[in-house]
């Protein structure tokens, strides 16, 4: 069972801070809520998101990744999927 609480498109994080952001409190938004612990500042973060949408871009010749925060099984799960 899978319920996604929150959607964005980032194609460069770099340009895309307020959009990283905005998947960064709804990620701990959903953990907090979740009784899940919140770990690493926005900054670890917004790294994480720089470096997988270029891996994720080159992997598969795509302009864009979207990032999902989703609930599964009682957990809050981060997904990324190229937009082709």
């Amino acid at each position: 069972r899978e319920a996604e609480l929150f959607s964005v498109q980032c194609s460069d994080p770099g340009d895309d801070r307020e959009r990283v952001e905005s998947l960064y409190k709804a990620l701990t938004a959903a953990k907090e809520k979740a009784g899940e612990e919140v770990s690493g500042s926005f900054e670890t973060f917004a790294a994480f998101v720089n470096k997988k949408t270029s891996e994720i871009r080159k992997q598969n010749r795509c302009d864009a990744v979207v990032y999902s925060v989703e609930m599964q099984d009682g957990q809050v799960k981060l997904k990324a999927k190229p937009k082709s």
